[in-house]
């Protein structure tokens, strides 16, 4: 929360949607850069180690590639379309990360189940990303030290795993020219579907960048980025729980099947808890993290608490099912939630401002989890919908609990020691039965 906190504070709501506007444009052009590539080395991996070496050359060599004619394509854009210098120079800047990104190979030690080193990378980095903040960010003008700092660390990053990987004394393989032809075709799927979500992503950024203006977009993203950061824990989840689900698939559908109930559990459970954090808190966390600046996100961030809860349905209930090889019904997934994504943008954002933009989305990942419900309980036999119950009735309740708490002033450190005791009451129940059902036996 430092990281996304005090960067907007110190830039101000114009400058920091001007980074915002930089990296949503370098996000769309790193569709070029075949997204998906990586979540089909991690499969390959998984599924084969002793491929490790030319699964890692095949899929760097691919994206430095393309990395490399993205950037020229982006410079084009910067002088040619851009015409703020400012503007221009802020998105050539995070455009860095195009390349830098080409050659991350954290996803090789998720396919080994050896996430703990990318995990210790990405805190030793967070580490330098706070120093750094606080060392070289001050001023509005420091706009473009800010920019550069993603590219930079995501480089930082490489470095690090780097050390790790070759400590492994792993032969790298350059495959031939065919190899990687077919490497590009296999992971079309996953490739295409990843770019529909930076598309449904990254939509909202652009077009209230486009109707509204900077100032707007950074009093969007400061609430948008909140949940965004709630979304990097499924993220993590995924790490852990992916590349096992591919293992056990590939030697029993059914343990494979057992195991989709633990996931969908513990995402829901994280899922309505923060859902009722930050609808319940939400003027605090505003007030705290930025500032009376931002004071309208307070009510966006509301708005968006409730997507959380489907984000999270989203994660838990459909992500798994790339393990069992089923990338079609992502990418069907994906493609309705760019359509609402895009469309809807389009429709409210002129005519509620902001407020459109927060509606959209919840719609987003409500919708997306809906049309993925069929194929989950298809593939899986169950919707699973009994795990919903004791963490709504909790959300709900920590809610009232929250809000009666500010009515009296109670400090809010209190507040959120207060509700996760209360929220562990409802949650242990189930809990213990999914431990006693699945691990004990």
């Amino acid at each position: 929360m430092i990281i996304i906190g005090y960067p907007a504070r110190i830039l101000g709501p114009t400058n920091f949607g001007l980074v915002g506007f930089g990296t949503s444009l370098v996000a769309y052009a790193g569709i070029l850069v075949l997204p998906g590539i990586t979540t089909w080395g991690t499969r390959e991996i998984a599924r084969d180690r002793n491929k490790v070496g030319e699964v890692l050359v095949t899929v760097n060599v691919i994206r430095i590639f393309l990395a490399f004619i993205t950037y020229f394509l982006l410079f084009l854009y910067c002088f040619y379309v851009i015409g703020e210098p400012k503007e221009r120079t802020v998105v050539l800047l995070c455009g860095l990360s195009v390349l830098s990104s080409s050659i991350t190979i954290d996803w090789v030690f998720n396919g080994l189940e050896l996430m703990r080193i990318p995990a210790f990378v990405n805190v030793f980095i967070s580490v330098i990303n706070v120093v750094g903040l606080f060392t070289l960010v001050h001023t509005p003008e420091d706009i473009y030290k800010y920019a550069l700092f993603a590219p930079a660390l995501t480089f930082l990053n490489v470095i690090g795993c780097l050390v790790f990987f070759f400590r492994r004394k792993v032969k790298l393989i350059m495959p031939p020219l065919n190899i990687l032809k077919k490497s590009i075709r296999a992971s079309l799927p996953l490739g295409i579907m990843m770019s529909i979500v930076v598309v449904l992503h990254f939509a909202n950024n652009l077009i209230v960048k486009f109707y509204l203006g900077p100032t707007n977009l950074g009093i969007f993203m400061s609430a948008f980025m909140l949940i965004e950061l709630a979304a990097t824990i499924p993220t993590i989840l995924a790490t852990v729980f992916l590349a096992r689900l591919t293992r056990v698939s590939l030697a029993s559908v059914n343990l494979a099947k057992r195991d989709t109930e633990i996931y969908a559990q513990v995402h829901m459970i994280l899922g309505f808890f923060i859902a009722s954090f930050f609808f319940a808190e939400a003027p605090s966390v505003i007030g705290i993290l930025y500032g009376n600046k931002y004071i309208l996100a307070v009510e966006l961030l509301r708005y968006m608490s409730v997507a959380v809860i489907f984000n999270y349905a989203i994660f838990g209930y459909t992500n798994c099912l790339i393990s069992f090889g089923y990338d079609r019904v992502m990418l069907f997934v994906v493609i309705v939630s760019a359509i609402i994504s895009v469309g809807g943008g389009l429709l409210l954002v002129p005519k509620l401002g902001v407020k459109g933009a927060a509606i959209i989305v919840i719609f987003v990942d409500l919708c997306g989890w809906l049309v993925s419900l069929p194929y989950y309980k298809k593939i899986v036999g169950s919707f699973h919908f009994n795990l919903w119950a004791l963490p709504a009735l909790g959300a709900i309740t920590i809610i009232f609990i929250a809000i009666g708490f500010q009515m009296f002033g109670v400090p809010f450190w209190i507040r959120i020691i207060f509700c996760i005791i209360c929220y562990s009451c409802f949650i242990y129940k189930d809990v213990s039965k999914t431990f006693k059902k699945h691990i004990v036996s």
